[in-house]
């Protein structure tokens, strides 16, 4: 009997210290970053504070500590005797720069706590979208943008204000990036419209228009045809002329 209530005093004691322990080290702040351009250097910054004292900051990134080199840069500075400040500077960075981070801290009792810290990529335009198309009624399009961002856009296309049904393009997407193409096999004078093309992530979107101009099979000729046009009354005009001249000259 006694045995057992040791045991249960043990246990009690245990998950007391135990409780404690978790709620030791707290998140203060954390700073997550959204890029609209790939230039320069970017940072992340993390805070934390704790019952006990000798906090230190660990970065990571795919479960891998992260260390000052060429690429990065992590500055963390203490924060009074029980809290500290930490940043983590991506240098150059680059769209593979783009993702999640681990920022965590942990006391000198080794009791840890840590947070996701994050850069987004807002949609960005891959090359550039012929943004103008005069075709001929029976030919076809075929209109292809590309992107890039974090998390990978999503596609939506538009003509002029309809969305489009995803069976009129094809979209093949990566980790960063998207490409989609729409397409026509047949034109018709209905056709001609300004399309669109939205690349949207959870972070922001980027839209390319497409104005499609859709002529005749005979409008190529149309030069031609007025020039004809001209001669034929400049003719007539001269035959029609001719008469009169003849006359003035007898008389």
């Amino acid at each position: 009997m006694n045995n057992g209530i040791t045991i249960f005093f043990y246990v009690c004691v245990l998950s007391t210290w135990m409780l404690s322990a978790e709620s030791a080290v707290q998140l203060v702040d954390s700073t997550n970053q959204t890029l609209s351009s790939l230039t320069g250097d970017v940072t992340l910054s993390c805070s934390f504070t704790s019952d006990d004292s000798g906090l230190n900051v660990v970065w990571l990134r795919d479960n891998v500590a992260l260390s000052s080199s060429s690429r990065y840069l992590i500055n963390s500075i203490n924060d009074g005797p029980n809290g500290i400040f930490s940043n983590l500077t991506v240098i150059n960075v680059n769209i593979t720069d783009a993702g999640s981070y681990i920022c965590r801290a942990t006391d000198q009792s080794q009791v840890s706590r840590e947070t996701i810290v994050s850069i987004f990529v807002k949609p960005i335009e891959l090359g550039e979208t012929v943004d103008f198309h005069r075709l001929v009624v029976g030919g076809s399009l075929r209109i292809t943008c590309a992107g890039l961002g974090y998390p990978s856009p999503g596609v939506i296309w538009k003509k002029g204000d309809v969305i489009l049904s995803n069976t009129t393009y094809t979209t093949t997407s990566s980790l960063y990036n998207v490409t989609t193409t729409f397409s026509i096999a047949k034109l018709n004078y209905t056709d001609r419209a300004l399309y669109s093309c939205i690349l949207t992530n959870e972070v922001g979107n980027h839209t390319e228009v497409v104005d499609v101009r859709v002529i005749s099979t005979l409008a190529p000729l149309w030069p031609i045809i007025g020039i004809l046009c001209y001669l034929v009354i400049a003719g007539i005009a001269y035959i029609t002329d001719r008469p009169s001249t003849e006359e003035k000259k007898r008389n």
